[in-house]
């Protein structure tokens, strides 16, 4: 009996050691795939605010200027003025992006660049070894918002 308990002496050990990576990876990718859908949430609001905005203030079923720059403000700050952004990170939103498919309706359409935090992680650990600038683990997530005009 006592020969066979120092021979598993260091399988916990190596048992610890298989398992650590395959749990430490399902971590990151739960972690990962929470931040995205959160993001894309938080987007996808933003959006539909920034929509219903403009469709409940424009009395000619057009939008001015000033009512696309509030509607822009709305989906980057969450207010109609300016102030740090709700999402930190690249958004790709013109005024071609806010259109009229009808005479009754506004639609809104952003693109949000999202990098994530493994793909950060990467990024720097290949420009710290010396391959330059890295790579680009960015994911475009879309959101798009179609109200009818207040009548």
């Amino acid at each position: 009996m006592r020969q066979h308990v120092h021979k598993q002496k260091g399988a916990s050990i190596l048992e610890f050691l298989v398992i650590v990576p395959i749990l430490f990876t399902l971590s990151i990718t739960a972690i990962e795939f929470g931040s995205i859908f959160t993001r894309l949430n938080t987007l996808t609001k933003s959006v539909q605010d920034a929509t219903r905005f403009l469709s409940d203030s424009s009395a000619n079923k057009s939008n001015t200027d000033a009512q696309k720059t509030i509607a822009t403000n709305l989906i980057k700050y969450g207010t109609v003025g300016t102030g740090p952004q709700i999402m930190l990170g690249e958004f790709v939103l013109s005024d071609k992006d806010i259109t009229n498919p009808d005479a009754d309706h506004v639609q809104i359409s952003v693109v949000y660049k999202h990098t994530p935090i493994s793909g950060q992680a990467l990024s720097k650990l290949l420009q710290w070894v010396g391959d330059g600038d890295g790579i680009d683990l960015a994911i475009d997530l879309n959101a798009s918002s179609v109200m009818r005009y207040a009548q």
